[in-house]
This record gives structure tokens, C-alpha cells and sequence, in this order.
């Protein structure tokens, strides 16, 4: 995807990774934002190119596919066979569950807005979303909570974003940056990235790829709150936004009433699940988006 620089920038866009498993999901939550999300805010789906055909359908005035490969370095291949597993020209193979976060990492060849706001393919729109209107003197919100108790893999993750930041070690990890919807700046991740070169002395993307383990919400969290500071752009916020259902069973219909019954104020989306296998004609229906 090639963006141009002299175009207009969009002030926000919405960013979704997705592969050919979750499509039927990804439709919906494509319908979802197609009718609840404010005029001007464009949608990129982010997929494999053996699954471009597939997501093709979807493509519309405001909603855009990118294939991932577009936007990873020429030294990265998927296995054919082994999916989860890329090969690195580089170094040693590299595990899918980091490419993930190379490919978030790399929203600046994704979308050309000012932010950018992830959401996964399993989750659904369910009232009129504006982030414009969630902006405070011009900044915007960063997910930001402490956690009652430290947890081994939320430590692994601040230990991992401190060695590519050239931080201390952390005193303590309860601080935790994961959520969803996720919102960027992209000005801030063209900052991480050059960050992290100057510390590594490599390549960003090279840097990460050596890595067992690690969470961009907690890398970029901990580069805006530790080293822009001030400057980020952002001012940080403890609501979380989104229901979720996170069970492994599927859920009936009643289920899907109770949980549509239990959305707030607050709640701009809900999430079911994909690997619950709840019938995606049933949340069409609990959620009034049936085809």
C-alpha cells in the first residue's frame, strides 16, 4: 500500500488485523462500523495475501484491504506449510504471535491518519462511535491501569519493552497498557521505531524479531509514559470500552441477550470470543445486524 504524503491526513482511522478463519466475523464487525461509525473514518483490514481474494469483498469507499506481506521487509517469508512460523533472511525463524506485533507496529504503511485505533475482527460496534469527541485539548485517551497483582506474563512484557527502550529493569509491573478498541499516534510509533534503533543499534523490525516474547500495548505505553512523557498527545484513562465474553463455549441465544442486556454507558463495542465458536447468524441477530 503506498500512501501519499500530500493527501490530507484523516484524523483517525480504525485498524484490523484478520486471516481467513475469522472472515465471517470480520464481515460483521465491517457492517458494524459501516453503520455506527462517524463520517470520514476509514477501515483497513489487515490480512495474508493467500486470503486477499478472500476479504476482496468487503473493499468499499471506506473500507480498504492491506495485505500484509506489502507492509513487512523483503527478509520476511510465511511458511506455506506452517503458517504460525515465518523465516527470517536475517536470523532464526520468527514466531507469527511477533509478526503480529511487527505488523501493529507498522500502522504508519497502513493508514495515513493521525490516529489509529485497533480492533479485532471478532468484536462488534454496538453504538455511535465518534473518537473525535473523546479527545481532551487535543489529546487522546491511552488505556492505562494498575493491576491488583503483578502477573508473570505481563512481567515478561515490561522486561521486554524495557531492553528495546533502554529502561531499568521496573521495580514493579502492575502497570498494564492492553485494551481494546487501542488507539496510536502515528507521529509516536515513527518516534518508537527510531527509538528503538538508536538503542539496539539495529533495524526495528530485526530487533523484534529476536524477541521469545513481547506486547505492543506495553511498548508503546511505556515509550509515551517514560520517554515522550508530556509530549506524547495522549492523557490516560482506566474505562474499559468494550464487553467482552472470553469463554471457549459457544453462546446461546439467551446468552447473547444477556450479554447485549449488560452493555453500559461506556461500552462503544462488544467482543465474542471467535474461538468460542458461537454461531456468527446468532450474534447477528442478538446485535441487530443480521445480512
Amino acid at each position: 500500500m503506498f500512501i501519499h504524503a500530500s493527501a490530507p491526513r484523516p484524523a483517525h482511522a480504525l485498524i484490523t488485523p484478520s486471516h481467513a478463519p475469522d472472515f465471517a466475523r470480520c464481515c460483521v464487525l465491517v457492517e458494524s462500523v459501516r453503520r455506527h461509525a462517524a463520517p470520514g473514518i476509514d477501515h483497513y483490514l489487515v490480512v495474508d495475501r493467500r486470503d486477499e481474494r478472500l476479504f476482496a469483498v468487503l473493499r468499499g469507499p471506506q473500507t480498504h484491504i492491506v495485505v500484509k506481506q506489502d507492509i513487512l521487509p523483503w527478509w520476511l517469508h510465511q511458511l506455506p506449510l506452517r503458517p504460525k512460523w515465518w523465516v527470517s533472511l536475517k536470523g532464526l525463524p520468527v514466531r507469527g504471535w511477533i509478526i503480529q506485533q511487527i505488523v501493529k507496529l507498522s500502522v504508519d504503511s497502513i493508514a495515513p491518519a493521525d490516529a489509529c485505533i485497533f480492533i479485532d475482527s471478532d468484536t462488534i460496534l454496538t453504538t455511535s462511535f465518534d473518537p473525535g469527541k473523546a479527545e481532551r485539548d487535543g489529546r487522546v485517551p491511552m488505556f492505562r491501569e494498575i493491576l491488583p497483582t503483578e502477573l508473570p506474563y505481563n512481567t515478561r512484557w515490561h522486561a521486554a519493552a524495557g531492553r528495546l527502550l533502554g529502561l531499568p529493569a521496573a521495580p514493579s509491573c502492575r502497570t498494564s497498557y492492553v485494551t481494546l478498541p487501542l488507539t496510536w499516534l502515528r507521529a509516536n510509533v515513527i518516534k518508537l521505531q527510531r527509538h528503538i534503533e538508536q538503542t539496539t543499534g539495529r533495524g526495528w523490525v530485526e530487533s523484534l524479531c529476536g524477541l521469545d516474547t513481547m506486547s505492543e500495548c506495553v511498548l508503546y505505553g511505556r515509550f509515551c509514559e517514560e520517554i515522550l512523557g508530556d509530549a506524547s498527545g495522549h492523557y490516560f484513562h482506566d474505562t474499559v470500552q468494550m464487553l467482552s465474553y472470553w469463554g471457549t463455549t459457544p453462546l446461546d441465544e439467551r446468552g447473547l441477550r444477556t450479554l447485549r442486556d449488560s452493555l453500559r454507558s461506556e461500552h462503544l463495542c462488544a467482543m465474542v470470543n471467535a474461538r468460542s465458536n458461537t454461531p456468527v447468524r446468532d450474534i447477528r441477530r442478538a446485535f441487530d445486524l443480521e445480512a
